[in-house]
């Protein structure tokens, strides 16, 4: 077995899954905690429903992997799903950003992000139990979002502070979480909704000069260039690589080949530190570095991109992309130098620190998601 890959599952499956089950979720109050504190005590915070959606998703593939019973997984996203439906869940079918410690809404804005992200969870907890109300749930939200959020140039607004802004963000989410109804029902709106998205990245996230991947967008989705640049993250790159990997698998689309390749090349040629070998937060379009800071989650991403990369190159080739999976969980396990095990740095700062505080259970997603891919693929890949 891969050195590496030892690793992973032993801090995976004997290390991190055991202290955030033990620890990550609010027997008392409900659903799970927001964040632990570096002694690995829960953090008293205001829980937003991203988070509670997110940490979903990191229990349902601890049981996939084998970290949780399927009688257990079932009783916990049973409990949290219905608990986020109760608290945060609107009339018109959206979902609030958050509860306060005192378990009322304490910000009601409906961000497309938090949208995309319940949907998400809701086809996590319908594909372990199979109960049509969360399939119900998640149609609802949809038709709330088909209603209200429709943009002029095509996909969906985000609302922030009662400011309507165009992201593409939000919508690598909701492909996410299209593609994760795709693999469990079949349900024509998913596929149609995860279409759609397609090409808008096509035509309009993704620039036509650079082949650079535009976060930020005025009304028509004309990328935002401050100072006559705009600025992209290679860890977005690196993360729509691996979702277009996915939809492709499920659908036999073959177009995407050489889109996803230019969006890793992109990433790896220039957000990765010269010195530190970690995936960098920002970059102006004329690849420059816009924040030598590297974020963990860029990592993560890199990783499932490389690994699944490297699954589906010819031999020749295959070995190059498995180095480059090995050298991103090289990367992140510098930020699991930390006196609680199963714990981590949110971000390694360009003085060379590491900083978070408190540690984020919406980090889990990000990390056990990749490690599990890793885990998944790595073998397949072959090299060393």
């Amino acid at each position: 077995m891969n050195s590496r890959v030892a690793d992973v599952k032993k801090w995976l499956l004997d290390t991190s899954y055991p202290l955030w089950i033990q620890k990550g979720i609010d027997h008392t109050g409900g659903g799970f905690f927001e964040a632990l504190n570096h002694d690995t005590t829960p953090a008293q915070l205001a829980q937003r429903t991203m988070v509670q959606a997110r940490q979903i998703y990191s229990f349902r593939l601890a049981e996939k992997i084998g970290a949780l019973s399927q009688a257990d997984a079932d009783r916990i996203l049973r409990s949290t799903t219905d608990y986020l439906i109760a608290h945060v869940g609107r009339e018109d079918g959206s979902f609030a950003h958050a509860i306060g410690i005192d378990r009322k809404i304490s910000n009601e804005s409906t961000e497309l992000y938090t949208q995309a992200f319940v949907l998400f969870a809701l086809a996590q907890t319908y594909s372990l139990t199979r109960d049509e109300k969360y399939k119900t749930r998640a149609k609802k939200l949809m038709n709330y979002l088909n209603r209200e959020r429709r943009a002029p140039g095509g996909g969906y607004t985000e609302i922030k502070e009662g400011k309507t802004l165009y992201q593409s963000n939000p919508h690598m989410h909701l492909f996410e979480a299209s593609i994760a109804w795709m693999a469990t029902d079949t349900d024509p709106e998913w596929q149609m909704t995860a279409d759609q998205i397609v090409e808008l990245l096509l035509h309009k996230f993704i620039d036509e000069k650079t082949g650079a991947l535009c976060e930020h967008f005025s009304e028509n989705w004309i990328p935002e260039r401050p100072d006559g640049q705009f600025i992209f993250e290679p860890g977005h790159h690196f993360e729509w690589c691996w979702l277009l990997g996915n939809y492709q698998a499920l659908t036999g689309e073959k177009r995407l080949e050489s889109v996803r390749h230019t969006l890793y090349n992109l990433g790896e040629k220039h957000g990765i530190h010269p010195e530190r070998g970690v995936a960098m937060d920002e970059i102006w379009s004329n690849f420059t570095v816009k924040k030598y800071s590297s974020r963990f989650w860029p990592q993560t991403e890199r990783i499932k991109a490389a690994v699944q990369l490297a699954t589906e190159a010819p031999a020749a080739h295959a070995p190059h992309f498995a180095k480059l999976a090995d050298d991103a969980v090289s990367g992140l396990f510098q930020y699991f130098n930390h006196a609680h095990p199963g714990l981590w740095w949110d971000t390694w700062m360009e003085d060379g620190s590491f900083t978070g505080d408190p540690v984020k259970a919406s980090s889990l997603y990000h990390i056990a998601g990749a490690m599990a891919e890793y885990l998944r693929l790595r073998e397949k890949s072959g090299g060393v």
